[in-house]
Order: structure tokens, then sequence, then C-alpha cells
């Protein structure tokens, strides 16, 4: 028997989403999931009741000697989403260099000296939304972490990135201390230049130097944004359950989409994200939304402008 069926559960429910639109009342009999798995009668009613339990699937039109599954509203707005990530190059670039900068430096710590590349496609680190990234993904990946100077290898001409490499003293404080996230690491760090980090709302005038610089706006610190990072992840997971209107669903979508570039950016703007943190709040407090998770949100999105204050 199988003993962690939760890595079944994302593909389970994806194989699922594929598979209705050719079956009455979506109604997906997988049987041939379970038998491409090697799972038996018992684990594959096992796996469709966890994946109940999470509100991705249903099964309101089995019988009780089939494994059927219906995909709930939530679990169809999930997929979706999942495949959209998936398909944007962004997210694909950025999977496939923090996830290659965190192999390279478990190789390290495994006594590993210059590993070859590639073979990080054998790894759970290539994955990226259920998919394996691509060869040519990994190789830009690793063109992009060796000009950043965050690991160092072996050049061949038909290659951009270094065929055998290993994390310099930069990429291992990168992924210590940014879990390999390398946007998150470059925030904190900007090569080659000094970081300001300036509280409160000061517009006056600062001299690093000697050199007069005006201030028209207030920056804030790596480490708010990445809270303001990690608020807009937590509301897209809580979307697809909220009770948004079309109008509200769309002006929070652009919202937190702007957040997120806002506080990726070298130097986040505090009155901007205060600014859409406000609006994100006041939609969440309106009518539109209800219910403890809508409230919850709204309260964290006035914590934030508190914390940006």
């Amino acid at each position: 028997m199988i003993n962690n069926l939760s890595e079944l559960h994302e593909a389970f429910v994806e194989w699922i989403y594929d598979h209705s639109d050719r079956a009455p009342l979506g109604d997906v009999d997988f049987q041939e999931f379970s038998d491409e798995h090697g799972l038996d009668v018992k684990e594959s009613f096992t796996l469709l009741r966890q994946c109940k339990e999470r509100g991705l699937v249903d099964n309101r039109h089995s019988t009780m000697g089939t494994p059927i599954a219906n995909l709930t509203g939530y679990g169809r707005e999930w997929v979706k989403q999942r495949k959209e990530r998936r398909s944007d190059r962004v997210l694909r670039i950025a999977a496939a260099r923090n996830g290659l900068l965190r192999w390279l430096w478990e190789r390290k710590q495994d006594g590993a000296y210059m590993p070859i590349v590639d073979d990080v496609l054998k790894s759970p680190e290539s994955m990226f939304e259920g998919e394996r990234l691509t060869l040519p993904e990994i190789d830009r990946a690793a063109a992009s972490l060796r000009a950043k100077g965050l690991i160092s290898g072996v050049m061949v001409n038909e290659r951009f990135g270094p065929v055998r490499a290993e994390t310099t003293d930069s990429g291992d404080r990168c992924v210590e201390q940014c879990e390999g996230n390398v946007s998150e690491y470059e925030q904190r760090h900007l090569a080659g230049h000094t970081t300001y980090n300036i509280g409160g709302d000061n517009k006056g005038i600062i001299a690093p130097h000697g050199q007069n610089i005006q201030m028209n706006a207030t920056f804030v610190e790596a480490s708010k944004a990445a809270e303001i990072v990690k608020y807009v992840e937590q509301y897209r997971q809580a979307a697809p359950v909220l009770n948004l209107s079309p109008e509200a669903s769309t002006e929070l979508a652009q919202l937190t989409d702007e957040l997120e570039q806002e506080a990726n950016g070298p130097a986040p703007d505090a009155g901007r994200l205060r600014g859409r943190l406000q609006r994100v709040g006041d939609i969440l407090n309106s009518q539109v939304v209800g219910g403890a998770l809508g409230n919850m949100l709204a309260t964290g999105a006035l914590e934030l402008i508190a914390l940006l204050t």
C-alpha cells in the first residue's frame, strides 16, 4: 500500500478535471488513474475521501462499488489557476532558478563536487505545478544564476549556463537566508548598491557620502515587502471560495497583482502599497464578501497598513 496518498492529491484532481468533459454530469470513473498508480479499491476510495476533505472533489453520483468523482466548483477553479500558473513563463523562470539553486546547495551539503546540472531534472526541485521543467529552462536558469554570482561552474560552447556547477558563498546565503528565493535575496542585497531603509513618512533630504538626494517617497524594508507578498499568496489561495461578485473579483485580482509587483520591486513605495491595501480591505469589508475568511483577510490588509505606517 502506498505510504502517502497525499502525494497524488494534485495529480488526481487535475486528472478528474481533464476527464470531466467526457463524462455524463461530470461523473468520472477514475479506475484508469488507480491502475496507473497501482492503487487497490481501498486506496482509491481513501484518495477520494482525502480530496473530498480538502473540498476539491465530491462523489455525489457514485455507486458503492465504483470509485467515481466529481469536481467541486472550488476544485475546478483550483485546477484552472494551476494550469494558468504552469503556463506563465515568468513563474516558470523563477521556479527553475530557485529550484536549481536549492538543488545545488543540497548537493553541496551532501559533499558532491560540481554535480551535473542536468541531474536536477531527476529531482522534485525541477517540478513546477505538477509538470517537469525542461532542459532549456534549466540551462537558462543556470546561466542566470551564474551571471548573478550565485553559482560557478564549467562552461561549454553549446550551453548558455554551466554544465557542472556548485553554489558560491552568495548562493549559500540565498538558500540559507531566503530559502533559495533569488528575487527576495536580491531585494535584500542589491549588488553594487547601498540600500537605505527609511522609516516613517520622511520626504526630506538625506546626504549619503556627501551627496544630496531628494526623497519623494517612503520605501519599505525587504522584510515588510515579503509580508505583503505572503499576504497576496494567501488571498489567491482563498479567492476561489470567497463569495465575490465578478466586479470585486476582477478589481481584487488587479490590486493584488499590483501589490505583488510593487513589493517585489527594487524600492517598494509605502504610499502606493498602503493605498492598494486600503482598497483591498474596503472591498473585503463590504457587503460583497461574507464569512470569517473574508473578515480575516480584511483584517490582514489593515494590519499590513499599520506595519507600513
